[in-house]
């Protein structure tokens, strides 16, 4: 088991593609034979491609909160690496991920040994289960055991002599009443993506797009920009992953690789990584309610937020903790295309400021003529 398997089950149950109960796709397999290839061609209803989420509303985690509990079969070792991938989910988006024995709809993760993974998709109401096995870093077909992403709508071969039997049901093509998207481009970098040899009983190639024959899919560790835009578009459409950019120069950083409680927060003259960017919810952060601001480089034990530290004149990240001093707003400075933006502490109302080199960034009395208070948000991607 690994970081990426544990990373694909949580965003497969997240994202969902769309809903296709296994009696039906397998009752379907039975029409596809034992084509050498097949092309799929579909219409110009959709530029890209349709989308690859689920429509039905009662399937989303409400309010983002995805609830779960650790059965004893899945053992202490593999602890961490849970961790991994619900902190690469959490500092992407606005999905938080919580730990209940309690909670009526939860997710209950198993370990299957030498079983194949399985997973439902999206919230099923009351408990549910996700079974990680020995196997799932070796063989990706068990992360989409029961279901695909929709995208067989486009054009592929699909080998389907060389497919498991009772696999072949997951090459057909998805309803498109049952699952949509958000306006972004087909993904081959998804997280998602069937591999070129997806459910292979002998290890041949059994699916290859016809329209970029060499197009690398289906070997990725982590969510793609679109990924990550879908799932907020899906739960939280406002929130934003951008930079925090300084007018004086240098980008707002973390001064440690991870998001560790009382980690420093520091100006650097380049944006490299993961610890120079961030997330926030854009209609409160512009708006009057104020929002966290959250690093992607998050650690284990809660999402770490930008915090104010009055005793101690600094900007730390610590634990999401709901008060004043770790909500933010962004103030409107300027005009057209030379708007900037003070950043203000809700609680104390002042600014932050930038520094020279690796300087510890602090608040200060809010002051729209000086340059090193002013910032700008520039969109980010993995």
């Amino acid at each position: 088991m690994s970081p990426k398997i544990c990373k694909l089950f949580f965003v497969f149950l997240i994202i969902g593609v769309f809903d296709y109960s296994e009696a039906q796709a397998k009752k379907k397999a039975g029409n596809g034979g034992e084509k050498k290839a097949v092309g799929n061609k579909q219409g110009n209803k959709y530029k890209n491609g349709p989308g690859t989420t689920i429509l039905d509303p009662q399937k989303k985690w409400p309010k983002g909160n995805v609830y779960y509990e650790l059965n004893p079969s899945f053992e202490d070792k593999y602890h961490p690496l849970l961790a991994q991938a619900i902190n690469h989910i959490e500092g992407r988006t606005c999905l938080r991920f919580r730990q209940s024995k309690e909670a009526k709809d939860r997710i209950v993760i198993k370990n299957a040994g030498d079983k194949s993974c399985t997973s439902p998709i999206g919230r099923q109401g009351g408990q549910q289960e996700i079974v990680l096995g020995k196997n799932c870093n070796q063989i990706k077909k068990a992360l989409n055991h029961n279901h695909h992403p929709s995208f067989l709508a486009l054009n592929w071969f699909r080998f389907f002599h060389d497919i498991f039997t009772e696999s072949k049901f997951a090459f057909e093509k998805a309803d498109e009443k049952h699952f949509g998207g958000f306006g972004t481009p087909y993904d081959y970098k998804s997280i998602m993506h069937y591999g070129r040899k997806g459910f292979s009983k002998n290890g041949k190639e059994t699916l290859i797009p016809t329209k970029n024959p060499k197009a690398d899919i289906g070997d990725v560790d982590k969510m793609s920009r679109y990924d990550i835009e879908d799932v907020n578009n899906l739960y939280c459409k406002t929130v934003r992953n951008a930079c925090f950019k300084s007018a004086s120069g240098g980008f707002m950083n973390l001064n440690a690789k991870l998001a560790g409680d009382g980690v420093q927060v520091i100006t650097k003259p380049k944006m490299n990584g993961v610890t120079a960017k961030w997330t926030f919810e854009g209609s409160d952060f512009f708006g009057k309610k104020g929002s966290e601001i959250w690093s992607w480089a998050q650690t284990g034990g809660g999402v770490k937020v930008l915090t104010e530290n009055l005793s101690k004149n600094a900007v730390i990240v610590a634990s999401s903790q709901g008060s004043q001093n770790q909500l933010w707003l962004g103030m409107n400075v300027g005009k057209g295309k030379n708007v900037k933006y003070l950043v203000k502490n809700f609680k104390s109302g002042r600014c932050l400021q930038s520094t020279k080199g690796n300087d510890q960034l602090k608040t200060v009395k809010c002051n729209a003529k000086a340059q090193n208070q002013l910032w700008t948000f520039p969109t980010v991607v993995p």
